[in-house]
């Protein structure tokens, strides 16, 4: 790989500061999550998504920027599934008790 150890442990640090402030300030403690913040958490993490991927469009090209991007999407594609299927599961289980 040819990106820079620095480029590795500023990435590292981020995503430190990132666990950091989820898990240790905005839910330090249990609580339920109301509708209109998760979509302010959503739409973060969208925007700091779409900020990474111009990072390595521009740092690393298309090709990279276009596999990073297709990889996100898969990715959100899929959790979005998963958790469709755990939500019928749930509701399906609610009825039969």
């Amino acid at each position: 790989m040819d990106t820079p150890i620095v480029i590795w442990f500023g990435f590292a640090a981020l995503v430190a500061a990132l666990l950091a402030l989820d898990l240790g300030v905005l839910h330090r403690k249990a609580r339920p999550i109301l509708v209109g913040e998760a979509l302010w958490l959503s739409l973060f993490y969208l925007v700091l998504a779409a900020v990474f991927a111009g990072g390595v469009f521009h740092f690393r090209g298309s090709a990279d920027g276009y596999a990073w991007l297709t990889g996100y999407l898969i990715e959100k594609s899929l959790t979005r599934s998963i958790h469709d299927s755990a939500a019928i599961a749930g509701a399906s289980r609610g009825r039969c008790a």
